[in-house]
């Protein structure tokens, strides 16, 4: 009895990955990217974009627009893979649907501030603008809004909003420099799942997709971190969009 159940749990990991043959090397791939791709992908090439923006300690972590050529680049690549014949492909395309883990935000910056500061008590009242010249250029430049201001025992904050994505690490720097401002949260990886990750080696890209779970029979949903991981990698060509399967590996396939 031990036996067949420990078979069953071992079908019930194997049973949704494709299975990729020799034939599958070295297929090429097209840099053509549709506006429906273009709709699937946009919020993942743009986290990856700021997440490759936000890894390094330079000037450009701290910018607070995200360089638009490095999501179209972001773009480019995942629509290869999408474009792809690899069996593999269908894996993380089709049969598990991964996408990026949802963070960093792009939209929202959480401000602790003071309202014992005058520019602050205009927030508080409901202004968008507050009379204090550097709030108000960050507001107008980014097109930022006060989505929420709520006062608690222990303070206040205020939640800004941007339609456009933003660096928001980098817009919390910003803000943190004005006196009224105690501090500035981005937020952060809230929980586990599915991801997309990037690696830039500068004439090409690795995308390595992983479906996260606890329970085989929940891929993709995971309580606090992910028990196990199963990871498929792909090379995209920054110059033909070619597309090369690299490996999987990692636990077994859900």
């Amino acid at each position: 009895m031990v036996v067949l159940i420990l078979a069953l749990f071992t079908g019930l990991f194997i049973a949704c990955e494709e299975d990729d043959n020799d034939n599958d090397l070295g297929l090429t791939s097209t840099c053509d990217v549709s506006n429906s791709l273009e709709d699937k992908y946009k919020e993942d090439a743009i986290r990856l974009a700021l997440r490759q923006q936000t890894a390094g300690t330079g000037p450009a972590s701290d910018q607070i627009l995200i360089p638009p050529a490095l999501i179209d680049r972001m773009v480019a690549a995942l629509a290869a893979v999408d474009n792809s014949e690899y069996s593999y492909r269908d894996t993380v395309v089709s049969i598990y649907e991964i996408h990026t883990l949802d963070y960093p935000d792009f939209y929202t910056l959480t401000l602790e501030v003071d309202t014992a500061e005058a520019w602050v008590k205009e927030w508080a009242e409901g202004s968008r603008l507050t009379g204090n010249a550097d709030v108000d250029a960050l507001m107008n430049t980014y097109g930022l809004d006060v989505g929420n201001f709520i006062t608690l025992s222990l303070g206040s904050v205020a939640v800004v909003s941007s339609t456009d994505p933003l660096n928001m690490v980098g817009l919390g720097n910003a803000f943190s420099s004005i006196p009224g401002v105690v501090s500035a949260d981005a937020g952060g990886e809230v929980g586990d799942g599915n991801d997309i990750t990037v690696v830039d080696n500068g004439t090409y890209i690795e995308l390595t997709y992983s479906v996260g779970y606890d329970s085989p029979l929940a891929p993709g949903d995971c309580t606090g971190e992910c028990d196990y991981r199963r990871y498929w990698a792909f090379q995209v060509s920054d110059a033909t969009c070619a597309v090369d399967f690299v490996d999987r590996y990692g636990d077994p396939a859900p």
